[in-house]
């Protein structure tokens, strides 16, 4: 898939900016009601691949501009700073088109060619683009916060590889667990779903792989027929049960987005089921992104929801901790620098108490990592309001630092461990598998939280890390690189993600080299499974 470029917060292009006024919503709902919609469809599927800015694109829509006479130097000007492709407003595009569209319409084209085609889609998403927000009282601020999240996305090889990895190795390595925590994930995977996990990563690799050969600058449809795709591949039946299970009809989607037409950033069945299926046999991806998101995010909560009760939570939460330990052990094994890797233990009266996940020592400093199985919530993307935003904070960092706070300093002032003897620095990072991105938005609710910890003498700084930065942290590691400078001049620069500062100072975002072979192997293992790695081979 063409990867969309790091670059400075972008504003998309708007109807109101180009010629001065807003359109109504009904001349939206007229351009699609009763029109052919298939090329449009198919338009809409393929524009997610192109970058925010692409040139190309700006070009196609200029001329069609120039054709309808409404091209002058402002709005040259204006097309040039804007950012044309804009996921909201494609993905509420979508949804104009199943409350007001006409089903027997789908697989009718308009025959216009590529240039006007383009130009009237560009133009109802402008429009769309002026109305998304009427009468929400959302902040500017939750609003910054929300747009970094959904388009801030994991690299879809490192969340295949790195689930493979966790729920098809580690969870399944029943010495490591103690043995009334373990359950065995996988046989009660296959007792619920036709199919095995290997074989439902593989199902969602090839059809990632299958959607992303496809060339943007044709009219050549985004579309799978699941029957003939994997005609010639083992997991036939598999391929063809969980395509339909990802997909959902025109019907399904008319009843649902009556109800979500106004709300702005609800695309929930859009996240559940990306694939639409527009003529009963063909396929097209609402969104890769949410498709990306099967092969970790959602495919956690496939694990999750095959159970009633919490227990699982905690056994999830195992093998994940299981990764990050073995990244850190391993890259501080491989490392140059004398770094020393301090393995979890239990203190306290009766052993009740737990060290911190992974710690990782250099001198007189030591970074403490509190690992937690979390996520950001549904709820707070869609909700977007403070207190929900302020919920994901407490979860994701707030409450893991507290924790490693506490523990770290029992164990310092008691000298519980000889190995912890001397250590005058300490860093604390949270480690989850996203996280909430504060912008400094909410950094007084942060420092009033972390009052104590912040008035801490030896606490030099608290650092939220998603799990593809600690990957990078630890790549670091393993590299004749000292750590705790780099992270000294990241605290420098509070407002940027880590993954951000990491960019612009042209560290790599890589794992561990260790860490990348046992990924690769995963992944060729998912290959296998398919049964066609010919099909798969530009994706990996």
């Amino acid at each position: 898939m063409k990867k969309i470029k790091q670059s400075n917060t972008l504003v998309y292009l708007t109807y109101s900016e180009l010629y001065g006024y807003k359109d109504s919503e009904l001349s939206v709902i007229n351009e699609i009601k009763d029109k052919p919609l298939l090329d449009t469809l198919q338009l809409l599927s393929r524009l997610q691949y192109v970058d925010y800015m692409d040139q190309d694109t700006k070009r196609t829509f200029l001329l069609f501009l120039k054709q309808k006479g409404l091209l002058n130097e402002r709005v040259a000007t204006v097309v040039a700073n804007r950012a044309m492709i804009n996921y909201q407003c494609i993905l509420t595009f979508w949804k104009y088109i199943f409350a007001y569209g006409d089903e027997k319409m789908l697989t009718k084209s308009s025959n216009l060619s590529e240039t006007e085609l383009l130009g009237q889609v560009i133009t109802l998403c402008a429009k769309i683009g002026d109305f998304l927000y009427r009468g929400n009282s959302s902040t500017l601020e939750s609003e910054l916060i929300r747009n970094i999240h959904f388009n801030n996305r994991p690299e879809v090889f490192a969340s295949l590889g790195r689930s493979s990895y966790i729920y098809l190795d580690l969870a399944a390595e029943k010495e490591k667990y103690n043995r009334k925590e373990f359950i065995d994930i996988q046989s009660d995977f296959c007792e619920r779903n036709p199919y095995t996990m290997k074989e439902y990563l593989s199902v969602i690799t090839s059809l990632i792989s299958g959607f992303s050969k496809v060339n943007t600058k044709i009219t050549k449809p985004v579309s799978i027929n699941p029957e003939i795709y994997y005609s010639e591949v083992s997991i036939k039946e598999a391929g063809i049960k969980i395509v339909n299970e990802l997909s959902f009809s025109f019907s399904e989607a008319k009843e649902w987005v009556l109800e979500k037409i106004n709300h702005p950033w609800d695309f929930s069945l859009f996240q559940i089921k990306p694939l639409f299926n527009y003529d009963g046999k063909n396929f097209i991806p609402i969104c890769i992104p949410f498709l990306e998101d099967e092969v970790y995010e959602a495919f956690f909560f496939k694990v999750r929801k095959m159970y009633d009760n919490d227990k699982i939570l905690g056994f999830l939460g195992r093998p994940f901790e299981e990764y990050v330990a073995l990244a850190g052990r391993q890259s501080v094994k491989d490392s140059k620098v004398p770094y020393q890797y301090i393995e979890e233990f239990a203190y306290g009266e009766n052993n009740s108490k737990q060290s911190p996940d992974v710690m990782i020592r250099l001198g007189k400093k030591l970074a403490v990592f509190e690992v937690k199985n979390r996520r950001v919530r549904a709820a707070a993307f869609l909700q977007g309001d403070e207190l929900s935003i302020k919920k994901d904070l407490d979860r994701t960092f707030i409450e893991p630092v507290k924790q490693a706070f506490t523990s770290i300093s029992e164990i310092l002032t008691t000298e519980i461990s000889h190995k912890l003897s001397g250590v005058e620095e300490v860093y604390i990072f949270s480690v989850t598998n996203n996280k909430c991105n504060n912008l400094g938005f909410y950094d007084d609710y942060v420092n009033e939280k972390l009052e104590q910890v912040n008035n801490s003498e030896i606490v030099k700084g608290c650092i939220s890390l998603d799990i593809e930065e600690y990957e990078a942290l630890c790549y670091l590691v393993s590299k004749k690189r000292p750590i705790f400078n780099i992270v000294d001049e990241f605290l420098k620069n509070p407002l940027i993600s880590f993954k951000n500062f990491l960019y612009h100072r042209n560290f790599p975002m890589r794992k561990p080299k260790f860490l990348e072979q046992r990924v690769f192997s995963a992944f060729d293992d998912v290959l296998e499974a398919f049964g066609a790695q010919e099909r798969v081979k530009d994706f990996k």
